[in-house]
């Protein structure tokens, strides 16, 4: 192993010559199967947290109030300003229906303020997770790299393997040493492994974090545009006789926005979950 056999693809630096120096100079008579034991320690309590970070569900969270936005948009028809007709219209007018339209409106305007300061929190968490697993990501690559120091080191003190005749045997005293340093490297390529994961988690939020974060705009509009059109912008409702074309458009341009936002939340999900698997399987490993 002393001649870096041991080290298998990935993309991690050599490793640093004075922290393997370091190491063998504080070589004492400790137990050779906890050899690196603080490496690999650190290790995998820090691909714990990159898991519970990856795990974290404010994705579903706002899939939840999306849904609730689009119910609360649900009751606002343009077309019932259109009184009806024939006996029943009787009983109807215009005027009647524009009141409750508004009352409506103005009931589904304070649940979207709401749920839109809700999502902006949940945009904000998932924004604060892609550092956090920034932070994780350099942990984890200083945590491979001293394990690498710790094997080249353990591998440099390692005698070479007794060479045996036939029906020879002869116990081999730095055999405990090699199953440590093999654990080890089991280790350290697990880290590896996990630091494109790292990079695929992040990405797989990007395209869901920018429409959360387009939607409280979004929503701004809709409110300011219908608020025109019912005539709600004074300080006292004034006449008007609204445009249903000009209410769909917007109320449909929310909606889709609302979609879209949906959609983007759904494909980052099952990519994140395909991320969670290949995490754990590197995880085990350790």
């Amino acid at each position: 192993m002393a001649d870096g056999g041991y080290r298998l693809g990935g993309g991690a630096p050599e490793p640093d010559r004075a922290r393997i120096e370091a190491i063998a100079a504080t070589w004492g008579d400790e137990d050779q199967a906890a050899f690196g034991a603080g490496p690999h320690g650190t290790l995998a309590s820090t691909l714990d947290r990159t898991l519970s970070e990856t795990r974290n569900g404010d994705l579903t969270e706002a899939s939840a109030l999306i849904a609730h936005l689009r119910n609360a948009l649900d009751g606002l028809s343009p077309a019932s300003l259109e009184p009806r007709r024939g006996l029943a219209g009787l009983f109807d007018s215009r005027q009647r229906r524009l009141k409750a339209l508004r009352a409506r409106y103005q009931a589904a305007s304070r649940t979207l303020n709401e749920t839109g300061i809700e999502l902006t929190d949940r945009a904000d968490r998932v924004e604060r997770r892609s550092r956090v697993l920034e932070d994780v990501w350099a942990d984890i690559r200083t945590a491979v790299t001293d394990l690498d120091a710790h094997v080249v080191a353990g591998a440099d003190r390692c005698p070479p393997v007794p060479a045996l005749t036939e029906g020879e045997a002869m116990p081999d005293e730095a055999a405990p040493l090699r199953q440590r340093l093999s654990q080890l490297s089991s280790a350290r390529q697990a880290g590896i492994r996990t630091l494109p994961l790292i990079r695929m988690a992040q990405n797989a939020e990007v395209s869901a974090l920018a429409c959360l974060q387009r939607l409280p705009q979004a929503i701004g509009d809709w409110r300011d545009d219908w608020k025109d059109a019912l005539g709600l912008m004074g300080k006292r409702p004034r006449k008007v006789r609204p445009d249903p074309v000009r209410l769909a458009r917007t109320r449909d341009a929310l909606l889709a926005a609302l979609d879209q936002a949906d959609a983007a939340i759904a494909a980052a999900r099952t990519r994140r979950a395909e991320v969670e698997a290949r995490m754990d399987a590197a995880r085990k490993a350790v």
